[in-house]
């Protein structure tokens, strides 16, 4: 764990995992980057929109054979409303996602194998082939961040925007591509699955009153 001022307000800020380099203040709510050996302030982030949520920064669980803890979070939004997107490490030094949307929870990571797909060639209904899986491109809408939280491995500034491109599966896994706008960047490409919460294992959970998991 490293331990840094804060730039702005001079609070004690605890980078959990050496591969972070982004995190908001949660005593000021400034942004700030990790350069080298110093913390820069990006501005303020913005007030998160409000929501009931089980997850939290710093809640644990088991994914399979592995146990990880939140890091962060990104709050997406679009077009019909937004949804969070958990940051999660796990204990063998990979990362990933647990997605919360509409009561449907999904934990998935980033592709090994790579891909190369030009973004004006994909459509509703094409087909791609992972691994010997095929994925069907069932949803398309452009997301903004509209907010984030915790720790990260990136830079998640509010404004951020691009296109992202999911892909069902006839089981319960996904694919899901994304393509900046700042076309710069390079997309990000993840596989994952539907689970249950409560498979999880989660512990250190929000408590929401009046509910029970």
């Amino acid at each position: 764990m490293e331990k840094d001022p804060c730039p702005s307000c001079g609070a004690e800020l605890n980078f959990q995992s050496s591969q972070s380099i982004f995190m908001v203040c949660p005593y000021c709510s400034s942004s700030v980057v990790r350069q080298d050996l110093e913390l820069k302030d990006l501005g303020k982030m913005a007030s998160l929109p409000e929501d009931i949520s089980p997850i939290q920064v710093g809640m644990t669980g088991h994914y399979r054979t592995l146990f990880f803890y939140v890091s962060g979070r990104v709050i997406y939004e679009w077009e019909n409303g937004f949804w969070n997107e958990w940051h999660l490490y796990f204990d063998n030094g990979e990362t990933g996602w647990l997605s919360e949307a509409q009561g449907e929870f999904a934990i998935s990571r980033p592709l090994e194998a790579k891909l190369s797909p030009a973004e004006s060639e994909l459509f509703l209904g094409k087909t791609y082939a992972v691994k010997n899986e095929k994925y069907c491109l069932s949803d398309i809408k452009e997301v903004t961040y509209k907010g984030s939280q915790g720790e990260l491995p990136f830079k998640a500034l509010v404004g951020y925007r691009a296109n992202v491109y999911d892909f069902s599966h006839a089981g319960a896994k996904f694919l899901s591509l994304e393509f900046s706008h700042d076309k710069e960047d390079k997309f990000l490409a993840y596989v994952g699955e539907y689970v249950e919460f409560l498979n999880l294992k989660p512990q250190n959970i929000r408590l929401i009153e009046g509910w029970s998991l």
